[in-house]
């Protein structure tokens, strides 16, 4: 297990990922745009300043050619009344924050070094750190990024961190339903006649229901726990009690006035369809 300290985007922990990967032209261009992105931060030394790095070197042809990977050689800048050459230390501890614009290149490079048994803590700690728990914001930002920097990346990175963006949605989905259903739901008390079936008369009326095929007959297909779920939310009662009467089929607490009552509601519908088929009726004739 990496210490999550390293999954930030530390300069000098994306070189050394980089070096390693013996790819000297993917590595030049890496120095490349880690020298313009120093550029761009105003991060650059001088000779001098270099040289005071290392006290025992004093010739700084060594210097460089010995650290020929870490310091990269950019433009004459006026320095005082001379004109000097500056040098980027692509091995330096800066950090690449989250709204760096040169972030979505550093992540990809960065994300190309997690082992992948580590590529969910990853990612989970960007989202929650450079993302601010944005899932939205955080799985349009990977998108992009496996498109744009798709040859950075090993194929099955990019199919462990898209499996790590679905399993996110399914259970932001999930949360979604739930909280919904919560919302949905009316307490209910016995005998408060919200609805006009009691528990155990709902419960017989979904396996009438599902008897006679108006709902989904399979209980492969609509479980008793789905079937609780979703009559939970059109009555207001529990959707585990009624996984459970409905299972049972109302034996043991199904009397006979429970089914009478039943039959009266489903005749009080039929009433209410022949009425209809009568008004319409009427207007053709």
């Amino acid at each position: 297990m990496e210490n999550k300290e390293n999954y930030e985007l530390v300069l000098n922990h994306i070189s050394a990922g980089e070096s390693r990967s013996m790819d000297e032209k993917r590595y030049e261009l890496y120095t490349h745009t880690a020298a313009m992105w120093l550029n761009h931060q105003g991060k650059h030394l001088f000779q001098d300043e270099i040289m005071a790095r290392y006290s025992t070197t004093k010739n700084f042809g060594e210097i460089l050619k010995m650290k020929k990977h870490e310091f990269i050689p950019g433009m004459i800048m006026q320095r005082g009344k001379k004109r000097e050459q500056v040098y980027y230390d692509v091995w330096g501890m800066d950090v690449i924050e989250s709204s760096d614009p040169f972030f979505p290149f550093f992540f990809a490079c960065k994300l190309s070094h997690i082992d992948i048994l580590n590529l969910d803590e990853f990612l989970n700690y960007h989202l929650e750190n450079s993302y601010d728990n944005d899932t939205e914001k955080c799985f349009r930002a990977l998108q992009l990024i496996f498109r744009r920097y798709e040859h950075l990346l090993k194929p099955d990175t990019i199919t462990t961190a898209n499996e790590w963006i679905s399993v996110k949605q399914k259970n932001q989905n999930l949360s979604g339903t739930e909280t919904s259903t919560k919302k949905a739901r009316v307490k209910r008390d016995s005998g408060d006649n919200i609805t006009s079936l009691n528990l155990a008369q709902t419960a017989y009326l979904i396996n009438l229901l599902k008897e006679s095929r108006v709902i989904i007959k399979d209980d492969t297909i609509l479980t008793y726990k789905t079937a609780g779920e979703a009559f939970s939310l059109l009555t207001g009662y529990s959707p585990d009690t009624l996984r459970l009467k409905t299972n049972l089929k109302g034996q043991g607490e199904l009397t006979y006035n429970d089914r009478k009552t039943v039959r009266e509601i489903l005749y009080g519908i039929i009433t209410l369809i022949d009425k209809e088929i009568s008004e319409q009726k009427g207007k053709k004739s």
